[in-house]
């Protein structure tokens, strides 16, 4: 088989093998942008081994960057990572003390609606999740990023789970 057809094969595959849409936040000061370039480096210095974990980053200013092809695999959430697409808000942290707290603010939140929804629509079977509700599901939604209860978000903004 020729290799392109194959990838195309792969790319119309991919929205029945999307499982899941996982939200996360970036762990970072939440008054600072970052590029693309950014996190790249970021995850390289702290010897993770895939240094672009997502595949949508909102922008504190609710720019929407597209780190990867939905189609590609990205390590993001352990054992959840397979079959599923990372969505991460910039932020995750406080400006001037650094802890952890939810930061999504009115501009991405706005940006991330708009992207589930169109997320939805291209990836039917997938379910919308937080990275909290998978790698700890006992505890408090606000301790754990994004640091907030996404299940709760989405019903609050009329978007089905």
């Amino acid at each position: 088989m020729n290799p392109i057809y194959r990838v195309e094969a792969l790319s119309i595959l991919s929205p029945l093998m999307t499982k899941r849409i996982i939200i996360h936040a970036t762990n970072t000061p939440s008054n600072s942008p970052l590029s693309l370039q950014d996190i790249e480096r970021l995850n390289s210095t702290q010897l993770l081994s895939d240094p672009m974990p997502y595949h949508y980053v909102i922008n504190i200013d609710g720019e929407i960057l597209k780190g990867r092809h939905d189609h590609e695999p990205c390590a993001h959430c352990g054992r959840f990572s397979r079959n599923s697409i990372s969505v991460a808000y910039v932020g995750g942290l406080l400006p001037n003390t650094n802890e952890p707290h939810d930061t999504l603010n009115d501009c991405q939140a706005a940006s991330l609606r708009i992207l589930l929804r169109n997320l939805s629509i291209r990836h039917p079977m997938a379910r919308i999740t937080g990275a909290n509700s998978l790698l700890h599901p006992d505890y408090d939604p606000s301790i754990s990023e994004p640091y907030f209860d996404v299940n709760k978000w989405l019903t609050t903004n009329n978007i089905s789970l």
